[in-house]
């Protein structure tokens, strides 16, 4: 039996080549790509889960955070609420993160939208429909520290 293509898992080094290629020799900007995961994503969401009306998006500062980043912009504008959590900060966001946590500033209206910058802000205690892992995508390369680490041990 063969998985469709939607269910494949790819090692860091598949992945980095996938959106290399798709970079250079398509053309496609990484805004674009993260546009596109994002966006299908949250359409994945909508389409098979009617019953939820709040998501925690765990954000590191690279692209991964802005993946995140549109999938709660998409969601907002579906009265879905989004509380963000930057586990190191929003100083330093890549370009692209940055670019789509003001795009989410100006969606989402503040009764929908809940920002912390640290982890430790944060109270895990508050009940969520779903996480998204918006943290570290495949740059990883070293043990979990600080509010990464607390996030994966909540």
């Amino acid at each position: 039996m063969k998985a469709p293509v939607s269910h494949y898992l790819l090692d860091t080094a598949l992945s980095r080549e996938i959106d290399r290629r798709a970079q250079v020799e398509l053309g496609i900007n990484s805004f674009t790509l993260m546009e596109v995961a994002g966006s299908s994503a949250a359409k994945i969401l909508l389409s098979e889960e009617k019953d939820f009306n709040h998501g925690l998006y765990l954000c590191g500062k690279g692209n991964n955070a802005g993946d995140a980043l549109v999938v709660a912009r998409y969601l907002a504008q579906h009265q879905i609420k989004a509380t963000i959590v930057f586990l190191s900060g929003i100083d330093d966001l890549s370009a692209d993160a940055q670019k789509n946590f003001e795009l989410l500033k100006k969606f989402a209206s503040p009764q929908i939208l809940t920002i912390f910058e640290s982890w430790d802000e944060f109270n895990p205690n508050s009940g969520f429909d779903f996480i998204v892992d918006g943290m570290l995508g495949t740059g990883l390369s070293s043990n979990l520290r600080g509010g990464f680490a607390k996030a994966v041990e909540w």
